[in-house]
């Protein structure tokens, strides 16, 4: 397969178009629909399938565990209490002591009026969207078993706090 093939190829899974794909390599749509006829571009293209699809769940993962990172992130992780004098005080920990795993939670570090602030990311919606991605929040009667029980834990928060 030489280059000019190859690129149509690539142009082809960018959307799935023959035409606009020949168009965008420099072939006639005639001559693409022969070049998708023949065995060797068939099965440059499904190889190329197979790495994209592998490549995309590779990705997922790195979404999912970052998405973790954030939802489980704790604040005890970042700062500490210290005792001075016989006062407590929150100090932030130095950065070069948190390792680097967890610094992908920290959305902002700033120098405020009483100290070091340290805001993390949003973990509530981090926890949403990994909720959603496991189906932890499906809600449907009769899927309390499948999660755990959380789906009636929540069902039954919510009905205690309309009550109030």
């Amino acid at each position: 397969m030489n280059e000019k093939q190859r690129r149509f190829a690539e142009e082809y899974l960018v959307d799935g178009s023959i035409s606009a794909a020949a168009r965008r390599s420099g072939y006639s749509k005639c001559h693409a629909v022969q070049l998708m006829k023949k065995e060797e571009m068939r099965s440059y293209i499904e190889q190329r399938k197979k790495q994209m699809a592998a490549q995309a769940d590779a990705d997922c993962s790195e979404v999912i565990r970052e998405l973790s990172t954030i939802a489980f992130a704790n604040i005890a992780d970042y700062m500490k209490v210290v005792n001075e004098e016989g006062e407590a005080r929150v100090v932030a920990l130095p950065t070069e002591e948190i390792p680097p795993e967890k610094m992908r939670a920290v959305a902002q570090i700033k120098q405020g009026t009483k100290g070091v602030e340290i805001k993390l990311c949003d973990k509530m919606r981090a926890l949403n969207l990994l909720g959603l991605h496991t189906g932890a929040f499906d809600l449907q009667e009769g899927k309390s078993d499948e999660d755990g029980g959380l789906a009636e834990a929540l069902r039954e928060a919510a009905q205690g706090a309309w009550e109030d």
